[in-house]
């Protein structure tokens, strides 16, 4: 059986043959598109982009040869915000939940149930599914936070909130790493300062009763050498608390501090207990008055307790800087606002997509039907000629 080739004026010919199925086909099509279009809901989108902001900075490290660098050590590891990780906080179950309560998302997508959880359940996957849209550019580091809904306003306020509650997150949630050692390092400050404001009063006390004020220079020396010891040992005190409740795991940095801690401890004890047991001052009991002893007590601790002010007081104003530093954790690039242009239905591109996809659907329905009304034909003029030839064989 031969091929037959169809060529451009038998293919007008055949859609002239079926112009009406053709013209009435696409002319409802269309219609309903545009009925579609008309009472379809109208969605508007609203877009809001941010910018993490990154602060580097060494990680936290306590160097053994001089307590002096805990000052630089002990405000490192600054908060990075990372893309990748805010998209997920963006996303999480627990920042839809306050967009849907924010927002009383439930009365807008009409939900009705006797379960509240599943109730908040579905409202949570429309947000997710057909509200909320992100997306990062991998090359700017940019997030966008598109929301689509059937309010221009709500659109706009919800993609706004989004930017708000990250920043908070950020900020109150997560405690930054300044704001954390700033925390540290303040309460301490504190607790020294009341410590010298009493121990001076006593001081002065003390002075106004016995009249004690002058010391040999060999006391002042083992003093000097008493507080020295101690002031390590308190700064050793200071870094082995912050190790312990920040940097757990590192094990080998606890296991060092708390051996330099006993090796203190014992020379502290040598030069306390060097000559009476019972006396917890550093001097020879037989050679110094018990007035200057309890005197040069004072006088020790009042001068480790400065020297401790003076060694946290620095770093305590280096952490209010990092803390500041911690404070804009993104930048809003661009704020959300409410769309002149509906984002759904676009009527004329619908339209034009309607009638072009009826027609051509419709065209091609013709020429099927034409190509199998025409086999139908041939079937039966073979079936004719067979029967004939049957019937004039016959005879």
């Amino acid at each position: 059986m031969k091929n037959k080739q169809i060529d451009i004026l038998d293919v007008l010919l055949i859609l002239a043959k079926h112009k009406k199925f053709i013209i009435w086909t696409t002319l409802i099509v269309s219609i309903i598109a545009v009925i579609y279009s008309l009472v379809v809901p109208q969605l508007w989108t609203s877009t809001a982009v941010i910018l993490p902001l990154q602060n580097d900075s060494s990680k936290l490290s306590i160097s053994s040869s001089s307590l002096m660098s805990l000052g630089s050590s002990f405000l490192g590891d600054i908060f990075e915000a990372k893309g990748t990780e805010l998209l997920a906080i963006l996303n999480s179950r627990t920042f839809s939940r306050d967009i849907v309560i924010k927002f009383n998302l439930i009365d807008y997508l009409k939900l009705d149930d006797r379960d509240s959880l599943m109730v908040m359940d579905k409202a949570i996957e429309h947000l997710r599914l057909n509200m909320l849209g992100l997306s990062l550019d991998d090359e700017s580091g940019m997030i966008s936070i598109t929301i689509k809904s059937k309010d221009k306003y709500l659109s706009a306020d919800i993609a706004n909130y989004y930017c708000y509650k990250i920043n908070d997150y950020n900020l109150n949630t997560r405690m930054s790493s300044g704001k954390r050692k700033r925390i540290f390092i303040e309460t301490r400050l504190n607790e020294i300062k009341s410590d010298i404001d009493s121990l001076a009063d006593k001081m002065k006390e003390f002075q106004e009763e016995n009249n004690v004020i002058i010391f040999s220079d060999q006391v002042s020396d083992i003093i000097t050498n008493y507080v020295g010891l101690v002031s390590q040992k308190r700064k050793l005190d200071i870094e082995y608390e912050y190790t312990v409740n920040n940097l757990k795991e590192m094990t080998p940095l606890i296991e060092e501090l708390t051996q330099r801690r006993e090796i203190l401890k014992q020379q502290i004890e040598n030069l306390e207990y060097s000559k009476t047991k019972n006396s917890k001052y550093i001097i020879n009991i037989d050679d110094v008055p018990q007035l200057t002893l309890l005197y040069k007590n004072y006088e020790a601790e009042y001068r480790i307790l400065k020297e401790l002010y003076s060694f946290l007081y620095p770093q305590f104003e280096t952490a209010k800087i990092e803390e500041l530093k911690d404070l804009p954790t993104i930048n809003v690039i661009d704020r959300a606002v409410p769309a002149g242009i509906r984002s759904w239905p676009k009527r004329a591109k619908l339209c034009i997509m309607s009638f072009l996809v009826a027609f051509i659907l419709s065209s091609i329905i013709a020429l099927i039907r034409n190509s199998y009304d025409n086999l139908k034909i041939d079937e039966n003029n073979n079936s004719k000629l067979i029967q004939l030839k049957k019937y004039l064989l016959n005879k």
